[in-house]
């Protein structure tokens, strides 16, 4: 049996609004694996995940080891605000989790069967999701795009913002003996589920749109849309699908505002206007994943924690330190000596996020903001001055501290990359870690907090 533990969960400022939705009507949609083919163009994504997170919609958090998050995409040069995206999934290798009591998944943990969940349950609702991207835009701006101190100075206001109207979301596990099924399981095989989500922030004051990840302006690269959550039910999933899994079927559907700017310059100029939509890629359990290369700079240790005292009291903060390791063997091999590493290394340094803002650390966006300066939401760029030997014997140390981190926080946690830049030949080379670290809070403060104050 799975059990609950303490860890990171993801509130989101969001309501459920089951009366805004009703399922559009039926949209073509394209196959192509050429983006930008479409207005809307959507993919998915599968990662096993350790942890279901606490959500507000009202499911609790649960930690397991068959558990898999499935992310959809979704990219467009235009001004989204309304898209529907169901997820068809093979129900002999997975069911989707709707929510959890802290003990036990819906349906298939407690018990319920996945083609009679309607009837069980009295609803189909999903309490278990998280929202992308566009919730990491928490301000508020002005028509040109510069910040505004007030929601009354505001034209625009970031999704994420406590100011800004909440995102309508409906999502809905549709087993057979939903009244909806004869649309969203249109052309589906008897042993495909499916469940969607439809996310909305239309018509709201002030919004900015789903693509508009930090400021005013449309962004035209990949963004998560919403992530949903599935349990293995067999031994091996090798091989599984997920996304849009016939070419028959409904659901797929979506809206951009052909103004642009009609919500922050005047609701009377919004113009609704249906998207065109083209499925990129479906996601494969097993398939596509990254090679994780050897690197000359790794992680040390899980973090380091040291905490704010008045006396020996707990005063209500503390710190975190990430540190990266480049062992003795790698430097002496890379650099030779300490005299030419000073003239071979450029510059040396971490990219940091917080665990509540990025989900799912992405290496290509790391590597995009420490080499060509590309942002992106949630990401930020440290570098460092020093490289001690001191700190682990014979290898070579270089850390950043986030200070000041409140006890609210402590359920947060510190996603870290460190990274090294040197020059072999005239050229510039980057390492870095292998894959993203993520530093639980919690563990250093459970791990520490008994020899900083006494059990």
């Amino acid at each position: 049996m799975v059990k609950s533990k303490k860890l990171l969960s993801l509130f989101l400022a969001v309501v459920m609004v089951l009366s805004v939705f009703t399922v559009m009507a039926s949209a073509a949609y394209t196959r192509v694996e050429t983006e930008g083919t479409a207005d809307i163009d959507l993919k998915y994504t599968v990662e096993k995940v350790d942890v279901l997170p606490e959500t507000a919609a009202g499911s609790a958090e649960l930690a397991g080891d068959n558990f898999y998050a499935v992310t959809v995409w979704f990219k467009s040069s235009k001004p989204i605000d309304t898209i529907y995206a169901p997820v068809h999934y093979n129900k002999t290798l997975f069911s989707a989790i709707t929510l959890t009591d802290g003990e036990v998944t819906y349906p298939y943990g407690a018990g319920l069967d996945q083609d009679s969940y309607y009837t069980d349950m009295g609803e189909g609702v999903n309490y278990l999701y998280t929202l992308g991207d566009y919730m990491n835009n928490t301000g508020m701006y002005k028509a040109d795009g510069s910040k505004a101190t007030t929601k009354a100075l505001a034209k625009c206001i970031g999704i994420g913002s406590s100011n800004a109207d909440p995102v309508a979301v409906n999502t809905e596990l549709v087993s057979p003996d939903h009244p909806t099924y004869g649309k969203w399981g249109k052309g589906l095989s008897a042993d495909t589920g499916v469940i969607y989500a439809a996310i909305d922030v239309a018509c709201n004051t002030k919004t900015a749109y789903l693509n508009t990840l930090e400021g005013i302006a449309t962004y035209t690269d990949w963004v998560s849309l919403v992530t949903l959550y599935f349990e293995a039910i067999a031994d091996d999933v090798t091989g599984a699908e997920f996304g849009i899994l016939t070419d028959n079927g409904d659901g797929v559907d979506g809206n951009y505002d052909a103004n642009g700017k009609g919500y922050y310059e005047s609701a009377a100029k919004y113009k609704a206007t249906r998207a065109s939509m083209n499925i990129v890629s479906n996601a494969v359990v097993g398939a596509g994943e990254p090679v994780v290369e050897p690197s000359i700079v790794n992680p040390l240790r899980d973090g380091q924690i040291r905490f704010h005292k008045n006396g020996t009291v707990y005063a209500g903060s503390f710190d975190v330190r990430a540190l990266a390791v480049i062992s003795g063997a790698d430097f002496d091999a890379t650099f030779t000596d300490i005299a030419t590493a000073k003239t071979m290394i450029s510059e040396i340094g971490f990219v940091f996020a917080q665990g509540a803002n990025v989900t799912a650390p992405s290496m290509d966006a790391v590597k995009a903001l420490v080499e060509n300066g590309t942002t992106a939401a949630g990401y930020t760029k440290k570098t460092v001055n020093y490289i001690s030997t001191s700190v682990d014997e014979g290898n070579y140390v270089f850390s950043c501290i986030a200070t000041d981190i409140p006890d609210a926080e402590k359920n947060n946690s510190l996603v870290a990359v460190g990274y090294i830049a040197y020059t072999v030949d005239g050229e510039t080379v980057y390492a870095y870690y292998p894959a993203a670290q993520t530093i639980s809070f919690a563990d250093l403060f459970d791990a520490h907090s008994d020899d900083a104050f006494g059990a």
